[in-house]
């Protein structure tokens, strides 16, 4: 059976405490990895999150390299509440042009 990470990713943006713990960008990327790390092999889009990290550096013009979504997003909003906030705002937007 394959586990769909943007699946999840929808759910969480739902409740995020219940998943994560606190709303923060942090913790949510920490959820990620070690939601996909227990068994990559049957992880489902387990590569839509380097390409929304390249997305997101396109959409702000940064030009920080080898920098993970996470960091990027609280780069430029310098709060890990909001950056989690965006990161649900972004990757919805992200999804939708994806799929156009």
């Amino acid at each position: 059976m394959q586990n769909n990470i943007v699946k999840l990713i929808l759910e969480i943006e739902k409740r995020p405490v219940m998943y994560i713990g606190r709303n923060s960008i942090f913790c949510l990327k920490a959820f990620l990895d070690g939601w996909h790390f227990r068994n990559p092999k049957q992880t489902e889009n387990s590569e839509i999150l380097i390409e929304f990290a390249d997305w997101i550096q396109e959409k702000f013009n940064i030009d920080q390299y080898s920098v993970s979504w996470d960091k990027l997003l609280f780069l430029l909003y310098q709060d890990e509440e909001i950056a989690l906030n965006s990161f649900f705002l972004n990757f919805n937007q992200f999804l939708q042009e994806k799929h156009q």
